[in-house]
């Protein structure tokens, strides 16, 4: 939800550290420069964070995902190109990620590259499609590319635990960086 709403630290609202003295500080007492730095305005280490209040937003019952992958014969530059003339202006409920990867076909032929859109739309398929068909008609997007889930759903095909259920996911606690 990045492109509506932004980064999480543009939604603190207060926090608590405690600094090198061993003083525990909110965002009265730190004062506005630490308060600033503690929430990216800084690269270094201000103090041990014990912990942050953050100012919600809205995450909707159901959003909607598509991952579409397109190769060199489908004439990606065009895509890429489209993708880069209209995303500055989209609907700001459609977030599309585009990664662009060299691959190698499985019959070992020669290098092609792969254009993967991921999408996440902060509403239902019907919308994003009209959407989509409207700002972006050489993606050809149908209902069956189309996904409607729960936000938590969501964080979980992002993640590309497509078959796993989100409680089993969401709380396990052992972390696998490079899973």
């Amino acid at each position: 939800m990045i492109r509506k709403y932004g980064l999480y630290v543009d939604h603190i609202v207060d926090a608590e550290l405690v600094d090198v003295n061993g003083r525990i500080l909110d965002k009265r007492s730190m004062g506005e420069d630490l308060f600033w730095a503690i929430k990216g305005g800084g690269g270094a280490n201000f103090g041990v964070m014990l912990s942050y209040t953050l100012d919600l937003v809205y995450v909707p019952e159901r959003v909607t995902v598509f991952r579409i992958m397109r190769f060199t014969e489908d004439n990606v530059t065009k895509l890429v190109y489209k993708w880069q003339r209209i995303m500055e202006d989209i609907d700001d409920n459609l977030f599309i990620r585009l990664v662009l990867q060299p691959v190698t076909p499985e019959h070992n032929g020669p290098t092609v590259v792969r254009v993967t859109l991921i999408s996440l739309f902060l509403g239902g398929a019907e919308k994003q499609i009209s959407l989509m068909n409207s700002e972006f008609p050489g993606l050809g997007l149908q209902k069956s590319d189309c996904l409607e889930m729960s936000w938590a759903q969501y964080v979980l095909f992002w993640s590309n635990y497509e078959n796993e259920t989100a409680m089993n996911v969401l709380l396990n606690r052992t972390y696998n960086a490079y899973e």
